[in-house]
């Protein structure tokens, strides 16, 4: 699903097999930006595009005059996009730590487990 309101497009990304699949341009210009490989399935990611940022933002400086690399600060509230954190099952616990006061800092209060992908299954 996608919804536009100009100057804002926000999309549900469409995981495709790019050996297979075809992204058809002429139903929406956008849709390149809203499509991943399927093996990034598992993210389930919504993407938002901000065509002209200098109308949304007070202040922002036109795509056209940004330098390569450089984007733009979008102020967002984590907490409202974030339903659980899973780390990697060969995680450290420094960086479940790091994570941890990262996660404090900027008031975002949701799970943090370790997968258990890894896991020996119950015999």
């Amino acid at each position: 699903k996608s919804y536009s309101i100009n100057p804002v497009f926000i999309g549900t990304v469409k995981y495709i097999d790019y050996q297979s699949e075809i992204i058809h341009v002429e139903e929406n210009a956008f849709l390149p930006l809203l499509h991943k490989r399927k093996s990034f399935e598992y993210e389930r990611e919504i993407r938002v595009v901000i065509t002209q940022p200098s109308a949304i933002f007070v202040g922002a400086t036109p795509y056209k005059e940004c330098e390569k690399h450089e984007g733009l600060n979008v102020p967002i509230d984590l907490d409202c996009f974030i339903e659980h954190i899973y780390l990697a099952p060969t995680t450290k616990p420094w960086i479940k730590e790091l994570l941890t006061s990262i996660m404090d800092k900027n008031g975002i209060n949701k799970p943090l487990d370790q997968s258990s992908l890894d896991a020996n299954p119950i015999i």
